[in-house]
C-alpha cells in the first residue's frame, strides 16, 4: 500500500511539473514602433500565458526586435517583462530603448 501511494504521489508531480513547464510558448505582436527617420522599426513580442489574469497581456515574458526596413531581423533581446519596455528614442545612426537596450541602425 505504501508503493502505491509513493508511485500515485510520484506521478502527480511529474505531471505538475510537465504542466508547469509545458506551457504555451506562442509569441504575439503588442506593440511596433516605427522611426520617424529612418526605415527602422522596434517590435515587442510576448509569449502567450495560459495562466495570465485579464488585462495582464503585457506582463508577462517577450522579447524585442529591431528590424530594418525590408522587415530583416537585426537585433533580438529578451525581456522578463513586457510592459517595462518603453517608447524608444530615435536618432539618425542608432536607437534607444531606455534602461533595455541601445542598437546602432545599419545603413
Amino acid at each position: 500500500m505504501k508503493a502505491f501511494f509513493w508511485g500515485i504521489l510520484i506521478l502527480i508531480v511529474v505531471v505538475m511539473f510537465w504542466l508547469w513547464f509545458a506551457k504555451d510558448r506562442n509569441p504575439h505582436l503588442v506593440k511596433t514602433y516605427k522611426s520617424p527617420l529612418t526605415e527602422h522599426s522596434i517590435e515587442v513580442w510576448v509569449y502567450d500565458e495560459s495562466y495570465s489574469a485579464p488585462g495582464d497581456a503585457w506582463s508577462g515574458e517577450g522579447f524585442v526586435l529591431l528590424k530594418n526596413g525590408v522587415g530583416k531581423v537585426l537585433e533580438k533581446k529578451g525581456t522578463e517583462l513586457v510592459i517595462s519596455i518603453e517608447e524608444p528614442y530615435w536618432f539618425e545612426d542608432r536607437v534607444e530603448v531606455k534602461l533595455f537596450a541601445e542598437w546602432p541602425l545599419a545603413k
